[in-house]
């Protein structure tokens, strides 16, 4: 797991009565309290418990600080530490993805897998995987290969990075040209390198070379839309009749240099945002900035990912005759 990809702060509660983030969300019956704060990629805040973190996963509850002592964990949490958004554990996975992970560690029926879209199994399947939570990891499987000619490049990737072989040579035999387009937008949340060796082992037998250039363009036009939309934000004034704050000038080269080192996907930009949001220190000014740029940069992204890779297949075939 990198440290991009990885918990960045930990939230440790001693204290409260009335928050809502006090109440788990995960299982109606749980009686623990909550001691820790997870926040999504979608800015989502969501509480939940240390000894559920560490007895069902791996990764998820960061080591650095010292677990909090067996007197500390017999108090309510406190409501002042709930409210404090610096001290939570920010994660790179969505809403969605973190209260199924919570589901899955505490003491109940587990969610039927089958009544979910396939995108978020496997969004699901991927992050059970990486955080070893193994009362999830099994039954993912299974439903991801009853469902796997729905999506089988995404499958393929699943199967390839878990080491799930028979899987994997499964999908690598379902390849066909009718679901390319869609498989293909979502290849856009990997790096390069990850799509160039899935391609030339999925695609055994074809002209992968022609599609991979097909592909880096598309990647290209996705990172210029995205810096594009991300290029003079609208001024708001704040106090003082000023256009940004102090933190801002801080906040947006971090930003832009953040983004320039990953890929030009929607998920990953809100992750970077919700991560870089503690700079403006709760700016209410900032924070119609960042609106404004959240829907600039989906419209850009969307403009440019909907758009067939048979476009750019033409393009690359036109630019070597």
């Amino acid at each position: 797991m990198s440290s991009t990809d990885s918990p960045q702060v930990v939230s440790t509660l001693s204290g409260a009565e009335e928050d809502p983030l006090s109440v788990c969300e995960a299982s109606d019956d749980c009686s623990l309290s909550v001691d820790i704060v997870l926040r999504s990629s979608d800015g989502v805040r969501i509480g939940t418990h240390r000894s559920n973190l560490s007895a069902y996963s791996k990764g998820l509850l960061p080591t650095a600080p010292t677990a909090p002592s067996q007197s500390d964990s017999n108090n309510p949490p406190n409501s002042s530490n709930l409210t404090d958004e610096s001290q939570d554990v920010v994660l790179p996975e969505d809403s969605e993805v973190i209260q199924l992970l919570l589901k899955f560690m505490h003491y109940q029926p587990q969610p039927d897998l089958r009544l979910i879209g396939l995108n978020l199994l496997l969004r699901f399947a991927n992050a059970a995987e990486k955080y070893h939570v193994y009362s999830a990891t099994r039954v993912c499987y299974i439903v991801i290969e009853m469902s796997m000619k729905e999506q089988p490049f995404d499958v393929f990737r699943y199967a390839s990075t878990w080491g799930y072989v028979g899987l994997q040579e499964e999908a690598a035999n379902i390849n066909h040209v009718e679901w390319r387009d869609l498989a293909e937008q979502q290849t856009h949340k990997l790096t390069t390198k990850e799509v160039c060796d899935s391609l030339r082992e999925f695609c055994k037998g074809t002209e992968w070379p022609e599609i991979f250039g097909a592909w880096f363009q598309k990647r290209d036009a996705l990172r210029s839309a995205l810096f594009l939309s991300l290029n003079n934000p609208i001024p708001v004034q704040h106090k003082g009749a000023v256009a940004r704050c102090e933190e801002w000038h801080t906040f947006y080269p971090h930003l832009l240099g953040k983004m320039a080192l990953e890929v030009p996907c929607e998920e990953k930009f809100l992750s970077v945002l919700e991560s870089l949001k503690p700079i403006l220190k709760g700016c209410a000014y900032c924070a119609l900035v960042l609106k404004t740029m959240k829907e600039r940069v989906h419209h850009g992204l969307d403009s440019i990912g909907k758009k067939p890779l048979a476009d750019f297949l033409n393009q690359t075939q036109a630019a070597s005759s």
